[in-house]
């Protein structure tokens, strides 16, 4: 029995690993897109702030000054307190640059959704581009998206940014979220298959025109997933959707360590599987053994089972490896990929049970209800 399932993992991994890497070579890179002579449609890039005195004025500031034709800039200070507002003063004589200040979070809403919802609804572009608030886009990044969407004729283009991270256990973390985020969504699906669906929040660009035919933010009012949920509802509207790599053009220092990593996922960890455990507990149980099992029977096993594990552990290694060097990180890091696994199993386990026990999610001072959140959820996806 323990031969077959060997077997069966071997089977499993090799399949998955070439799945996402020939996958990911079909995803088009913003580096190498030209764009276009003569003008470009205009964009408005829609911020969500909320006590990111710290980040913001170093991201608008990269975003003016890269002079970005038909650019606005609109900073949504959703209810902060550390002085967000006051980062952008000295920003603020800039023409290009909004800002909106929020005081109070209406009934039904997600505070960041709220605050995208408003800022959407003052911006004046062609285009609509979320962005968290610590993305640095390098310049020529928005033409060249802008160039890409209207190459595909699109009504939507997700960019992956290029992931800074400092420590192994945060870096391995990264490596496993983006290998079950790609396996599980494959974004390269896209353009062919209109039920297939995908959001980034540090780069979700989007036609005006369609965002608002889709019913805007408001169509997923109470969504902890909103970057997600934008690719959603525009591709059940209608809209035609796509997923590039930035090749270096969007930066994110995600998250500084491993330990925030976790603790920052409180919002999005039960989301993730539909506020249902038993998700959660089917998921576990896949990930353990694709994921921990061959490792441990790479030192327990003997003969031909030993050799399957050692196969699928070779595996694993490599596809560590690519995507760590498309990061600019050691190739090796997928020597110590189990210590990655059993982190993202704690961080999803960590906010779910959380989550259970308080009989609501938490975050960044506010609290919503979990059969609130569950309800919505379920509704959304039902439409």
């Amino acid at each position: 029995m323990s031969l077959l399932l060997a077997l069966i993992c071997l089977g499993a991994v090799a399949g998955g690993a070439a799945l996402l890497l020939l996958g990911v070579r079909r995803l088009p890179l913003l580096t190498a897109v030209r764009p276009p002579p003569g003008p470009l449609p205009t964009v408005s890039v829609v911020i969500a702030a909320r006590d990111e005195a710290a980040h913001i004025a170093a991201t608008v500031r990269a975003l003016l000054a890269a002079a970005t034709p038909g650019l606005e800039v609109v900073v949504v200070d959703d209810r902060s307190g550390d002085g967000t507002w006051g980062a952008l003063e000295g920003l603020a004589v800039d023409p290009r640059l909004r800002r909106i200040r929020l005081d109070r979070l209406p009934p039904g809403w997600l505070g960041k959704n709220h605050a995208l919802a408003r800022g959407a609804a003052a911006a004046r572009g062609e285009w609509l581009l979320f962005m968290d608030a610590d993305v640095r886009l390098e310049p020529g990044a928005l033409p060249r998206a802008l160039a890409e969407a209207g190459r595909q004729r699109l009504d939507h283009l997700a960019v992956f940014p290029s992931l800074e991270a400092r420590g192994l256990v945060l870096r391995l973390m990264l490596l496993q979220f983006a290998m079950s985020f790609l396996a599980w969504f494959r974004p390269w699906r896209l353009p062919e298959d209109r039920r297939a669906y995908v959001g980034v929040g540090a780069f979700n660009l989007v036609r005006a025109a369609a965002y608002r035919r889709a019913g805007g933010h408001a169509a997923f009012a109470l969504s902890p997933l909103d970057d997600m949920m934008l690719g959603r509802v525009v591709a059940r509207a209608g809209g035609r959707s796509a997923a590039a790599l930035s090749g270096g053009l969007v930066r994110l220092a995600w998250y500084p360590s491993a330990g925030e990593m976790i603790r920052h996922f409180e919002k999005n960890a039960f989301a993730a599987f539909g506020f249902r455990l038993t998700r959660l507990v089917a998921l576990t149980a896949v990930i353990a053994l694709l994921g921990l099992w061959p490792w441990l029977g790479l030192a327990l096993a003997t003969g031909l089972e030993r050799a399957l594990h050692a196969a699928t552990v070779a595996v694993t290694v490599l596809v560590h490896g690519v995507l760590a060097r498309g990061s600019g990180w050691p190739v090796w890091i997928g020597l110590a990929s189990p210590l990655g696994t059993l982190a993202m199993l704690w961080l999803w386990w960590r906010g779910s049970l959380l989550a259970c026990w308080r009989g609501a999610v938490r975050w960044r001072g506010t609290t919503y209800p979990l059969a609130a959140l569950r309800a919505h959820h379920d509704r959304l996806m039902r439409d």
